[in-house]
């Protein structure tokens, strides 16, 4: 009998030491979300890392960074890191059996990393609608470009688009294009098939103000 007391009495510190523990969680999530509906910027972007929704384009080699300025509208950098996320040779199985690898055409390496990249900003997109009450987002893809000025590689933006809630949420997700998609946003991009990628300008926030 006083050892079955003892493990109640142990049993019942645990169990009230993981309801403050499961208290105190729910306590900082909805003092976070009454936040976040009020629109406090610093709770958005604590919104963010706190859900990580982004874990998985993470792993594909984008990075990204969440920022929220005077108009209040959240704009994210990706870093895209395109020529690294597309193979750039082809690979079929020939009648004899042998596998035959070719190097990819430049035009079809370009269509697929315009799709790759239009693709990053729609998901993007469509997770920071899906944690957050926001009507729009401005999303700027970034990639490594020739500088033909200095001969370097130079980070800079190749897609900067605003994205509506209203208007992603009348997609078809799964039978888009993601580059013909782009035409129902505001937003700037510079692609040809046979060169690729061309640096464009920022959004600018205020405009849509």
């Amino acid at each position: 009998m006083e050892a079955a007391k003892e493990q109640d009495k142990k049993d019942n510190v645990q169990s009230e030491n993981q309801w403050q523990t499961d208290y105190q969680e729910w306590s900082s999530e909805v003092e976070l979300a009454e936040r976040v509906l009020n629109s406090n910027p610093s709770a958005k972007l604590e919104a963010i890392k706190k859900l990580d929704r982004f874990s998985d384009i993470s792993e594909l080699g984008s990075e990204l960074q969440f920022s929220i300025g005077d108009t209040g509208i959240i704009e994210c950098s990706i870093s895209v890191h395109g020529r690294k996320a597309i193979p750039n040779e082809t690979k079929s199985l020939l009648q004899s059996g042998k596998l035959s690898v070719k190097k990819m055409p430049a035009s079809k390496f370009n269509e697929l990393e315009q799709d790759y990249v239009c693709s990053c900003v729609l998901r993007v997109a469509n997770e920071l609608f899906s944690s957050l009450p926001e009507t729009m987002v401005i999303i700027t893809a970034e990639d490594l470009l020739l500088n033909t000025s200095t001969g370097h590689m130079e980070k800079a933006p190749i897609l900067s688009v605003s994205i509506s809630r209203d208007t992603l949420y009348q997609f078809n997700l799964y039978n888009i294009d993601p580059s013909d998609a782009m035409a129902n946003f505001v937003h700037s991009m510079a692609f040809k098939k046979t060169a690729g990628f061309a640096p464009v300008e920022r959004l600018d926030p205020a405009q849509f103000t």
